[in-house]
């Protein structure tokens, strides 16, 4: 399922508005930097792609939450063995989580979701840098490691055109990496 879209812009000081489309359904998440939302969604990703338990045992699954002023979000994201994900977020009202309702369940080719996030992530970083989202987000930095690992990822698997030649790892390749 190519048709999928993510969206990340920072509003006011310490708040954030996360999209997430797919298959034309369109989820807004309103998000306060009581979380690290990036950090803990690329972290979730990225611990999919470099421990990709699903070759032996059937599935892999990662969890993660992001908070808004009143909301929690519990996203699940659960990779097959044949490189398919299933994506299902529930969202909470209130404190105890008795009232829980899903805003998100598809499955889609894992590529393709790390691919949306990525490339929405790369247009966004660019645009406003390191250095500003750290000072508007104000709680954490850019999840730099774990953007280079799923944009490299994409690298290898075909997915994304780097601008870089060599196949070594190092400073200065990993910021060709990331301005590829």
């Amino acid at each position: 399922m190519k048709n999928q879209e993510f969206h990340f812009a920072l509003g006011d000081p310490g708040t954030a508005v996360a999209t997430y489309i797919a298959n034309g359904v369109e989820s807004e998440f309103y998000l306060t930097n009581v979380c690290n939302p990036l950090g803990d969604m690329l972290c979730s990703i990225a611990q999919l792609l470099t421990n990709p338990s699903q070759i032996w045992e059937g599935s892999n699954t990662a969890a993660f939450t992001w908070y808004s002023e009143g909301d929690t979000y519990d996203w699940t994201l659960n990779v097959h063995s044949d490189d398919m994900m299933t994506i299902r977020t529930l969202q909470t009202s209130d404190f105890f989580g008795n009232e829980a309702i899903e805003i998100v369940n598809v499955k889609c080719h894992i590529d393709d979701f790390v691919g949306c996030v990525v490339s929405e992530l790369d247009k966004f970083i660019k645009s406003i840098g390191l250095l500003n989202y750290q000072q508007q987000w104000q709680t954490a930095e850019f999840p730099l490691t774990y953007f280079l690992i799923l944009k490299r990822h994409l690298i290898e698997r075909g997915h994304w055109t780097p601008e870089y030649a060599g196949d070594s790892l190092n400073i200065s390749t990993e910021t060709q990496i990331l301005m590829s």
